[in-house]
């Protein structure tokens, strides 16, 4: 049996990336957008929806990568969430609590995004 510090590493390690990765891109992305926006790029005026916002960053819209952005930032805690069942998952632990949050989170945040 594993010590339970070696354990806790090996959940926090795929969990630590996750929410390095979605960090990182969602600020760059939002970077990236207010920037060329204030470089005179076309930008729209209203929040696009999650489907529009690929068709206003191919037409070179500023607002296009901001809402990518958002989106990403959004979407980031519940992919930390899941990353962190399947760490208890895999380490042999069954912590079906941990799990039925994870995914009763997971629910709310796609259903706000729909919603939105």
């Amino acid at each position: 049996m594993r010590h339970p510090d070696q354990e806790a590493a090996r959940v926090a390690k795929p969990v630590r990336r996750v929410l390095l990765a979605g960090l990182t891109a969602g600020f760059l992305l939002v970077t990236a957008g207010v920037v060329a926006a204030v470089l005179g790029r076309p930008m729209s005026c209203t929040c696009p929806p999650p489907c529009e916002a690929l068709r206003l960053l191919c037409r070179g819209d500023c607002c296009g990568l901001i809402a990518l952005g958002l989106l990403l930032l959004m979407i980031t805690p519940p992919m930390a969430t899941l990353a962190i069942s399947a760490g208890f998952l895999r380490v042999g632990r069954r912590w079906w609590t941990v799990l039925c949050v994870a995914v009763v989170l997971v629910s709310l945040t796609g259903l706000v995004i729909r919603l939105k």
